[in-house]
């Protein structure tokens, strides 16, 4: 819910120059690359009531950890070793509770993986639907 407020104060462009770090490993795709572009231009061009209400809905959304044991569908379970948000050892929790699934690290990636690492994350992604007959 701070988040939330801090958006609605800040806007999103202010909120995404002094937060995008959180989101992408800068050390690894750098602030000149078209990822770094990429992101930026869908923070700022999004609004702060959008963002807003997503942040309130995903800080008001129920635990669902112990419904992960009920999945019984093939399930790859992708993270960023240097997800910002969510620690490798906490998705790997996830990972864990979900009967037979499996679990990628994408080394030196933040919290979006499929963006930073985009042939790793579709190479991983590609094999595992292949593994299940898709």
């Amino acid at each position: 819910m701070n988040l939330a407020d801090a958006i609605s104060k800040l806007g999103m462009t202010e909120y995404t120059q002094s937060d995008i770090h959180k989101y992408l490993n800068l050390d690894e795709v750098g602030r000149d690359s078209s990822v770094y572009q990429h992101l930026y231009t869908m923070m700022t061009t999004n609004t702060a009531e959008g963002a807003v209400a997503s942040h309130r809905g995903r800080a008001k959304r129920r635990d669902n950890m112990a419904y992960l044991s009920q999945i019984r569908v093939p399930t790859l379970v992708i993270a960023g070793e240097q997800d910002f948000f969510f620690s490798i050892e906490k998705v790997r929790r996830v990972a864990d509770q979900i009967p037979q699934a499996q679990f990628l690290s994408i080394d030196k990636a933040g919290h979006l993986p499929n963006m930073e690492k985009p042939e790793l994350f579709n190479a991983a992604a590609i094999a595992f639907f292949r593994s299940i007959g898709l």
